[in-house]
């Protein structure tokens, strides 16, 4: 009987050990996995932080800017040559309403082989939103546009871009023929899209906006359509046949709405 009562008080003795050994084990572990959701905490307030620079994704067309000297200067541009505009971003264009463009400042990148053509553009919201306040705040009209220098750059398809809308409004007088040299141009400002000439015209066009008779040899062309632009990224530096209006533009001077290109390979 003695003996096995001293069993019995063995083996409550080694159940209490045992119990005690769990509950041990047991808070050891809560107290790990309390660290470990302390610090899940707090790599989740870095991604916080890191949040607000996030890269921002936009679709554009790299052009000229046609800035002049002292607007580079007033916008702290050391070169000021290309800006990122036509944005076909919804998302971006919701955010940024203001915002038109970006003039690219990046030595590192040539953006001369990026001209005319569709692209997608890395940049961050802090970036973006430095720009801004240095648009509202320098003495001088930005056009909506502002300087960026840290940047990612890459040509896409051009169906991802689409720059041009059929005008029809604008479409007055006869439809004519224009034979000559297509090349790009500066434009006369960052926001007047005159991006592509017509040189060496086969036949001249007579100027009378001046109140004088003046022959020109050259023109701007404007796409009137995607494919109108597509087909004159294609036609850089050859002949070519347009059909367009002749219409008053910029500054009383003239331009070709081109509503298709009839032969590139004059």
């Amino acid at each position: 009987m003695i003996q096995k009562i001293g069993y019995i008080k063995f083996f409550s003795l080694l159940l209490v050990g045992l119990i005690a050994f769990i509950l041990v084990v047991n808070n050891k572990k809560i107290r790990k996995e309390n660290r470990n959701l302390s610090t899940d905490n707090k790599l989740t307030e870095k991604e916080v932080i890191e949040d607000k620079d996030v890269k921002v994704e936009i679709v554009g067309i790299v052009r000229f800017t046609g800035l002049l000297p002292e607007e580079k200067e007033k916008l702290k541009l050391k070169i000021g040559n290309y800006q990122f505009t036509d944005i076909n971003s919804r998302e971006f264009k919701q955010k940024f309403p203001d915002v038109k463009g970006f003039y690219l400042e990046n030595e590192e990148v040539r953006l001369e082989y990026l001209l005319g053509k569709c692209t997608k553009l890395l940049v961050s919201k802090s970036e973006i939103e430095r720009g801004i306040r240095l648009m509202k705040s320098i003495d001088v009209y930005s056009y909506e546009r502002f300087p960026i220098t840290n940047f990612k750059i890459e040509r896409i398809d051009y169906d991802f871009c689409n720059p041009y809308s059929p005008a029809d409004d604008k479409k007055i007088g006869k439809k004519r023929v224009f034979r000559g040299f297509l090349d790009r141009r500066e434009r006369p400002a960052p926001d007047i899209a005159e991006d592509y000439v017509l040189k060496n015209l086969n036949e001249p066009i007579i100027d009378i906006s001046s109140g004088f008779s003046t022959k020109l040899y050259e023109i701007s062309v404007i796409p009137d359509n995607d494919e109108v632009w597509k087909r004159f990224e294609e036609s850089i530096r050859k002949n070519i046949a347009v059909e367009g209006y002749l219409l008053q533009g910029y500054s009383e001077t003239q331009y070709v709405l081109v509503e298709r290109v009839i032969d590139n390979s004059l």
